[in-house]
């Protein structure tokens, strides 16, 4: 099996603005926060979930 992609990963931090801030501001990633406060990043088609 040849794997070409990724559709998400998941991480399980501690402090999530400061994985956000980092994400965003080093990596340039997009953040969304839903109203449930499940936060995902995005980078093109890869998406990393933060619980």
């Amino acid at each position: 099996m040849l794997i070409n992609a990724r559709d998400h990963l998941l991480l399980t931090i501690k402090d999530i603005q400061t994985s956000c801030a980092f994400y965003a501001n080093i990596l340039g990633m997009q953040i969304n926060t839903f109203a449930d406060n499940h936060t995902v990043l995005h980078f093109g088609q890869m998406e990393i979930n933060f619980h």
